[in-house]
């Protein structure tokens, strides 16, 4: 497996991990994580009932997909319907608006999922590519975090660092 080198940023802004862990995802805005261009977009998938996916002719919903500088793609998964403002084409820069986290594609609940894979996602969808592992950088944790989930005692326990984002803007 190759290492692609730490490149990419939490797509979460301050303001959206407390919204996170108030468990209301939905309608946050996502970020481009990094200057790329747009190669692919889907638009017209409904958000899932949470908890009720079904959607395996679409997986991914409501996506767009960005070739960075490596030559390889992010997508970016699970956007609202009508959210995703990006075109074909477009160049964005990081931090430029993408979409909004939804529920749309084979989910359980609203999240931005960020799949990093070697093929272009126009040809290959993320389920028929090779996927690569991602590095976060302005965490005050590990740039690759390990963790997970275990079940003890009937519970589900998240395991791993906990890791937060870091606000350069008020370290400048």
């Amino acid at each position: 497996m190759r290492w692609i080198p730490a490149i990419l940023l939490a797509v979460l802004q301050a303001s959206a991990w407390s919204a996170l862990f108030a468990g209301g995802m939905a309608g946050v805005m996502g970020w481009a994580p990094i200057d790329s261009i747009v190669r692919a977009t889907h638009e017209g998938e409904p958000d899932e009932a949470p908890g009720k996916s079904n959607n395996v002719k679409h997986p991914t919903g409501n996506f767009a997909a960005l070739e960075m500088p490596t030559r390889t793609f992010l997508v970016l998964a699970h956007l609202q319907p009508g959210s995703v403002v990006v075109k074909v084409g477009d160049s964005v820069k990081e931090g430029q608006t993408i979409g909004r986290c939804g529920n749309s594609g084979h989910t359980s609940e609203p999240h931005i999922h960020i799949h990093h894979q070697r093929q272009n996602p126009a040809m290959f969808p993320v389920n028929f590519a090779e996927g690569l592992p991602l590095f976060f950088r302005d965490l005050d944790g590990p740039a690759m975090p390990e963790g997970g989930v275990e079940k003890k005692d009937g519970q589900v326990i998240a395991r791993g660092a906990e890791v937060r984002h870091i606000d350069s803007a008020k370290d400048n």
